[in-house]
């Protein structure tokens, strides 16, 4: 076993929506002394977002933060897409700012989960002040 192969479990428990066994997954890998990458973490990220556990996905972000260091725009987009359909639009904005002053390029997949968590929760201004940062870095420096 190595971590491609439970990182593609824990793919497939995302899938299925069942972030307990993706998490339980991630615990076992440590007890193997199998490390964890990026890609692992990102998985049972996502696998907490595709079932609307928002606090885990922070909790994991956080976690691999912490861990792991370095996180990349995978990690960071499927937070934000759990805050977005929890309807946590502030945390989805925070994780945005977080992403910038840690010097990771945002993706328009990240920009719309932040756009449309403030939709969602019908902070338009906020929707619109992100749709121009997404604008802004769209066009690139002038």
């Amino acid at each position: 076993l190595n971590v491609t192969t439970y990182s593609a479990a824990v793919h497939l428990c995302g899938k299925a929506l069942q972030w307990r066994p993706a998490l339980q997954l991630l615990s076992d890998m440590g007890e193997w002394r199998i490390a964890a990458d990026t890609t692992a973490y990102s998985a049972v990220i996502s696998s907490c977002e595709k079932a609307n556990q928002w606090m885990q996905a922070m909790l994991l972000l956080r976690a691999t933060s912490e861990c792991k260091g370095k996180l990349d725009v995978i990690a960071y987009s499927a937070a934000m897409s759990a805050c977005e359909k929890s309807l946590h639009w502030v945390a989805a904005c925070c994780l945005l700012e977080e992403m910038r002053s840690s010097h990771i390029h945002a993706s328009t997949v990240t920009f719309n989960a932040a756009i449309s968590s403030c939709e969602k929760a019908q902070q338009w201004a906020q929707a619109l002040d992100r749709l121009a940062e997404l604008c802004l870095a769209c066009s690139g420096p002038t």
